[in-house]
């Protein structure tokens, strides 16, 4: 798991965390949790989660579906020149 460092820099590094330990930095998860929203209060945050997470399944959905579509067509037209080969 990556964690990215933030010191008093104005650069940030990336690596892992035992190294980070060992540096004495301080590390934090590269996405926060769900609810780990610290300028909002909760469900207001959690409701913002779920909108995100609503869309995200929708564009996973939407691409099974051109996904499906595309295996679909390819099957329809193997099945055509399988039909037509041996009429042949």
């Amino acid at each position: 798991m990556l964690w990215v460092a933030h010191s008093n820099k104005a650069t940030s590094t990336t690596a892992t965390l035992p190294s980070l330990q060992q540096a004495g930095r301080h590390e934090f998860p590269m996405f926060p949790l769900p609810g780990c929203c610290w300028s909002e209060p909760g469900d207001s945050s959690y409701a913002k989660y779920q909108q995100r997470k609503l869309h995200m399944l929708k564009g996973w959905r939407d691409a099974v579906e051109r996904q499906l579509a595309a295996a679909n067509a390819a099957i329809a037209t193997l099945e055509q020149q399988i039909e037509r080969d041996a009429a042949s």
